[in-house]
């Protein structure tokens, strides 16, 4: 039985003073950080009774509105106009204006371009203008979220006076931009208590907690991205510094990319369900019937997308609640790209039979003939001067880190490395004009779950196919991807509106694909959709709801 072996190359620099010879051995130990561990422990421990509101609410937590004018909102001196012509985000900046201290926690429910962290910025501006004692704790999970956040709030009017952005000390310099830096120099004590504005990340928090900040310091703690937080370390700013007075504020979409939970005890637990999805199953207090404009606003209008490319993911995944707004000029610039197998529609499947494999060292799966695909792609769109787009205006999306490096090698060899290459992670939160998924697999497995891996998980598929502006690729082998019943959904729609090159689908049904948690409902004005196409022949099941 031939067994495989992961090998771990370690690059180790040491002062000239060590003495090095051939045939030395050193034992090497590897530590867990347990900061943020001990941080989230730290948070679950410190739960004291007034907390109840913010991590069970109930009705009687709901305090009422101080309603604004609506002279007055027409009056509000908006740093970011464009909110004034999304009623959502406009609604989402009110309510928070009208929060009375200590309610239950507000969620802002945006799906993908819809411009939650846009939402985020502009409230930040509006609450440091309605009263000048209000002091703001912004926390995401991760670094990169939260430096956007400083560019945009930088970029509003913010100096290094009001904001601060704090940083772990174990976070490199280097990997800090020059902009972000600025607001990053560390201050005592004093002065940090004197900012108006403090940005970090959810496990950075607990810092300002060993520099002894006051419970209630902050008026209002917002988590932006809050879905991608698993509950404890959401709760780390929070228990720190919430007292009966603070408000709390929660962005982000339960159906994007969740927390990333290795342990699968931890995970059957119900850790895998971020602190903002748990809240939102509350219906009395967070329904959109009952509650929109009160606890939670959902934001509706899709700025990103030509409305083909979202409608798919519309239905299966927002109930056909986002509307395609995004701007024209972008949204329509390669409506008749050649790549296109029809003209007119953004979206293209391709299907291929090629060989997946594994590296000698590594678990991880690469695709040599689905990377040269993506290459061609690139080059076609790169060399097409009639609808011209650069490199840096691409991104290529692979759920496998051996073929994210496959493929970077491929373009760099092409000349093509501008060309951004990552994994689904790399790219939430972010958008290019054109957007290639490299799904990778492609096997003989009858077994659903070892055939697919991580193409199963739905949140990173939303993910990956909601980043395109103006054009989504998804190369990948049909056989595979149908053995799941959302995949084959996806594949369907590709195929009946037109958008389907190379191998086709192997299967004929003329019943509609159940999907598990998934109700698909006809709606008049849609248009034909379905489950079958072989040979390029479809046949109508049911309808289905377009831009």
């Amino acid at each position: 039985m031939r067994r495989s072996v992961a090998v771990l190359k370690i690059s180790l620099q040491v002062p000239a003073s060590f003495e090095l010879y051939r045939g030395a051995q050193f034992l090497l130990r590897f530590r867990l950080n347990r900061i943020t561990l001990r941080r989230q422990y730290h948070a679950l421990a410190s739960l004291f009774s007034h907390l109840r509101r913010l991590l069970f609410p109930s009705i009687s937590d709901i305090k009422p509105m101080r309603r604004l004018s609506k002279a007055d909102i027409a009056k509000l001196p908006l740093v970011n106009e464009n909110i004034r012509e999304d009623d959502q985000q406009l609604q989402t900046v009110v309510s928070i204006l009208q929060q009375p201290k200590g309610t239950v926690p507000f969620i802002i429910f945006g799906p993908p371009g819809t411009g939650k962290t846009s939402a985020v910025v502009e409230s930040i501006f509006q609450l440091l203008n309605r009263d000048p004692r209000f002091k703001i704790l912004a926390c995401t999970p991760s670094n990169a979220a939260a430096d956007l956040l400083v560019e945009r709030l930088s970029a509003g009017g913010l100096d290094a006076n009001q904001l601060f952005r704090l940083n772990a000390y174990s976070r490199y310099e280097e990997d800090i931009s020059e902009d972000v830096q600025a607001y990053s120099v560390f201050q005592k004590r004093a002065k940090l208590l004197a900012f108006r504005v403090v940005l970090s990340t959810c496990s950075s928090a607990g810092f300002l907690q060993m520099e002894n900040f006051p419970v209630g310091h902050f008026s209002h703690i917002i988590i932006d991205e809050a879905a991608q937080a698993e509950e404890p370390l959401a709760l780390i700013p929070i228990a720190a510094f919430s007292n009966e007075d603070t408000n709390v504020i929660l962005a982000g979409d339960p159906h994007q990319l969740g927390p990333v939970i290795k342990s699968s005890a931890a995970s059957d637990a119900g850790l895998g369900k971020s602190y903002l999805e748990r809240l939102m199953r509350i219906s009395k207090i967070y329904g959109l019937d009952t509650q929109a404009g009160k606890t939670i606003v959902y934001l509706q209008r899709n700025r990103r997308s030509h409305g083909a490319i979202i409608a798919w993911p519309n239905r299966y995944l927002y109930e056909d609640i986002m509307r395609a707004h995004a701007s024209a000029d972008v949204s329509r610039l390669l409506l008749q790209s050649d790549v296109l197998p029809k003209k007119g529609f953004p979206l293209v499947f391709h299907g291929i039979k090629g060989r997946e494999r594994r590296t000698r060292h590594s678990p991880s799966y690469l695709n040599i003939l689905e990377a040269s695909v993506v290459r061609d792609y690139c080059l076609k769109l790169t060399q097409d001067n009639e609808h011209k787009i650069y490199e840096e205006e691409i991104g290529v999306i692979a759920p496998y880190k051996a073929q994210v490096r496959t493929i970077r090698e491929l373009l760099k060899l092409a000349k093509l490395g501008d060309v951004s290459v990552g994994s689904v992670e790399q790219f939430q939160g972010q958008e290019r004009k054109v957007i290639i998924f490299a799904t990778t697999r492609s096997n003989s497995e009858v077994d659903k779950r070892r055939a697919m891996g991580f193409l199963q998980n739905r949140r990173r598929m939303n993910v990956a196919i909601t980043r395109a502006q103006a054009l989504l690729i998804v190369v990948g082998d049909p056989e595979v991807l149908g053995k799941d019943e959302l995949w084959r959904t996806f594949l369907n729609y590709a195929c009946l509106r037109g958008g389907w090159t190379g191998k086709m689908l192997t299967w004929k049904s003329k019943e509609e694909v159940h999907v598990p948690g998934y109700e698909v409902i006809p709606r008049p004005g849609g248009v034909v959709y379905g489950e079958s196409c072989v040979d390029g022949k479809s046949e109508k099941i049911y309808r289905y709801s377009s831009d």
